[in-house]
């Protein structure tokens, strides 16, 4: 059955690269040796049944009343870019179970690919900035491109052709093996390496339409702001009420300091894993006390001695930071932030935070589940000039994106409107959700 591609599926293609049918990941073998020592294709485009008795020239997507060379989609083209994929990963049976599933999304994604592929190069013309447009610098900007994404495929071999050639092969026996490897693989799919040129320039074009699409779109200083405001409310609405969901929420904590956010600094000697394993199961059982004795032995003379090391040469002036990179333990080396009350850290780690009078002041160690913390009061927590700048230039960046989605969705729809696919899904077995205009027929 045929049906006209839905409306709808501009919110699919939305972000859809007019390349999104390239292969970044590096293809399994696709060949078997023979007695001789030979290779031998084992996926070509006849080793599936379903697919080698269709035509290669049979039109299965097309704009009723459309020009038929510009929209039209035959199945050779759709077959090629699906047979690559499946070489690439080297499936020998896209109807089995393991793959049908994942197969028939991929075969949906390509006719999408395609058949928005179609329309898009045709509203690029329509506004100026189509394939005709390019000038000399901008097509020698998309060779280089073609060039490194020619470099990225055939890189995908190397590792075959090296365990193929053997220690003695050369940087350019190598490449030579791996480069034949690939345009062997895309011969397989009926494909040559000039689909690079079509996917570089494909995506040439797109990004020429977006910024046709995006020229007039401004952002406000009072939009910013606004919605600067907005997350600070929201912030301070989580600190208030579930202090959690502000401490896990890195954009809260990022723009908003709630008073008495202190900076904290600190050197963990750590647990070792066994010890730290033998408490969290105490704890875990309900038996707080086997914790407490687990980890208080873990506490033995050598740590203690190491800590009162570490707090003299504090009190001896050695710098904090630098003792950090010495015998620090924990992951980072970089200020916590720390509030009041806090629900995210451990009670000893916030309690020793708070304990400290002055800026620059040491704690007594302070014992916990993971170990013990050595830790500096290294400020106050406040939001600097310079983070709020970036939180608003990164909200500017947002809003700008948010206004181009928007002006792209709007813009998708009415090109699919104007040129509406009728797709031949049966042929091509992609089964559709129905739509509310089935419905309606």
């Amino acid at each position: 059955m045929k049906r006209k591609i839905s409306v709808a599926l501009a919110a699919a293609v939305l972000v859809l690269s007019i390349a999104g049918c390239k292969e970044d990941s590096a293809p399994e073998s696709t060949t078997a040796d023979t007695a001789d020592g030979s290779a031998t294709a084992v996926i070509d485009g006849d080793s599936f049944a379903t697919w080698k008795d269709i035509d290669r020239n049979k039109v299965i997507a097309y704009v009723e009343g459309g020009d038929s060379a510009k929209f039209d989609v035959t199945f050779g083209e759709f077959y090629s870019e699906y047979l690559y994929y499946l070489i690439s990963y080297n499936i020998d049976d896209d109807m089995s179970a393991k793959y049908k599933d994942s197969c028939e999304t991929y075969r949906e994604d390509i006719i999408t690919y395609l058949t928005f592929e179609r329309i898009f190069l045709q509203i690029a013309e329509e506004m100026g900035c189509g394939i005709s447009s390019l000038t000399e610098e901008e097509k020698s900007e998309i060779q280089e491109n073609v060039r490194l994404t020619t470099e990225n495929f055939t890189a995908n071999y190397n590792a075959a052709a090296t365990e193929e050639l053997g220690e003695g092969a050369t940087q350019d026996d190598i490449l030579n093996r791996a480069t034949e490897m690939l345009v062997a693989d895309l011969a397989r799919a009926e494909l040559t390496t000039a689909i690079f040129d079509k996917w570089e320039t494909n995506s040439y074009i797109q990004e020429k339409l977006a910024e046709q699409l995006n020229k007039d779109i401004t952002i406000t200083e009072d939009e910013v702001n606004a919605m600067f405001e907005e997350y600070v409310a929201m912030a301070k609405e989580a600190y208030e009420t579930d202090k959690v969901s502000y401490e896990t929420n890195s954009t809260f904590t990022w723009i908003y300091k709630p008073e008495g956010t202190r900076l904290a600094d600190q050197i963990l000697i750590a647990f070792d894993e066994e010890t730290q394993t033998a408490i969290d199961n105490a704890r875990t059982s309900g038996n707080p006390d086997e914790a407490e004795r687990i980890r208080n032995e873990a506490y033995n003379d050598e740590m203690k001695e190491k800590v009162n090391d570490i707090i003299a040469l504090i009190e001896g002036g050695t710098d904090f930071n630098a003792l950090q990179e010495t015998y620090n333990e924990d992951s980072s080396n970089d200020a916590y932030s720390v509030i009041k009350d806090s629900e995210l850290y451990v009670s000893e780690f916030t309690d020793a935070v708070f304990s400290i009078e002055e800026v620059g002041g040491i704690a007594e160690p302070a014992i916990s589940d993971f170990g013990v913390h050595i830790i500096m009061y290294a400020g106050d927590a406040v939001v600097t000039d310079e983070e709020l700048s970036e939180i608003k230039t990164s909200m500017e960046s947002f809003l700008y994106e948010q206004k181009a989605a928007e002006i792209q969705q709007t813009a998708y729809e009415e090109w699919f409107e104007r040129y509406p696919y009728t797709i031949d899904y049966d042929l091509i077995k992609v089964t559709k959700d129905a739509t509310e205009e089935d419905i309606l027929q």
